[in-house]
This record gives C-alpha cells, structure tokens and sequence, in this order.
C-alpha cells in the first residue's frame, strides 16, 4: 500500500490530497451518521455524504493512477483541476445539505435549492465530459509497457463511467428518483 500511495503522490498530488481529504470526510461522516439524529426521507443525513465521499476517494485515486500513465501534458494538468474543483463543489453541496436535512440532489423545494441543483448538473457534466476525454486519449496512445489486457481495463472502465454517469443525466431530465 506504501507503494501505491508514494507512487500516487508523485503522479498527481492534487488527487492523492483529494483522496486523503474524502477518506477523512467519510470517517466524519461515519461519526455524524451514528450520533446525529437528522434525517432526510427516513435515513441517517450522512449516509449520503458518507456514500459519496467514499467513491469519490476512489474515483480519484484511480484516475490520479491511470493519469500518470499519460504523462505530464496540459490536459492531464487541466483535467486534474476540474474534478478538483467539480468534485470539491459537489461535496460541499452534498454535505452542506445534510448539515441541514435537506435533500441534495433533485431538491427543487425552494428557487435556491433548485439553481444549486442545476449548478450541480452542470459542473458534474463538464467533468464527465473531460473524463471522456481523457478515456479517448487512453485509446490514441499506444501505452507502451503496459499489458494489452491492462491497457483495456483502464479503456473499457473510463467508458463505463462515463456511460453510466450519463445515465444518471438522464435521471436528472426525468426528476430523479424520489
């Protein structure tokens, strides 16, 4: 594990501190989730956070990893820097909303939960479309030293977000679940 984590840290540090970041975010909200006794439609208001500070540590790991093997060109650079910001948003949202047992996502019971929602949509659409373009530079690169069986890993598993992410677009146009 010393490995993988020195070896992150030196691919792309913004998304190991991010990652450090929401794996202490989710240990917060472990704690709130057991002792808080705010809720939001019958459960625990930090389950939700928990839920997404747990994956996005993963999300960004993996991407940091995967990155490392595209070398230091602008647009790893500026896709870094993206999920930060986008994904750094989205948890302060997230967060914010269960601090006050509110709903996060298809929340549109007042003009502002309902812009910050759309706000949300919208910086979550840009990462999407960035992260597509990074796994559309991981099928132009020829990715030397690395196994064949390897390298489609890291294709297909980028094309699958990005697929399914958009299939979460297509919640939000139909108003979500309740």
């Amino acid at each position: 594990m010393s490995y993988f984590l020195s070896t992150l840290a030196q691919r792309n540090a913004p998304l190991y501190y991010l990652g450090w970041v929401c794996l202490l975010g989710a240990l917060g909200c472990a704690g709130l989730a057991w002792r808080s006794t705010t809720q939001v439609m019958g459960a625990s208001a930090w389950l939700k956070p928990l839920k997404f500070f747990s994956s996005i540590a993963l999300f960004v790991w993996t991407m940091g990893w995967y990155l490392g093997y595209l070398g230091t060109r602008p647009a790893v650079t500026a896709y870094t820097w993206v999920v930060v910001t986008a994904l750094t948003l989205e948890l302060l949202w997230i967060t914010g909303q269960a601090a006050r047992g509110q709903r996060s996502h298809f929340n549109v019971s007042s003009a502002g939960n309902a812009a910050l929602s759309a706000a949300m949509g919208v910086v979550i659409t840009i990462m999407t479309g960035w992260t597509g373009y990074m796994g559309w530079l991981f099928y132009q690169e020829p990715l030397p030293g690395l196994p064949s069986a390897y390298a489609w890993a890291i294709r297909l598993g980028i094309g699958l977000f990005v697929l399914f992410a958009l299939e979460g677009g297509l919640m939000v146009r139909q108003g979500g679940i309740p």
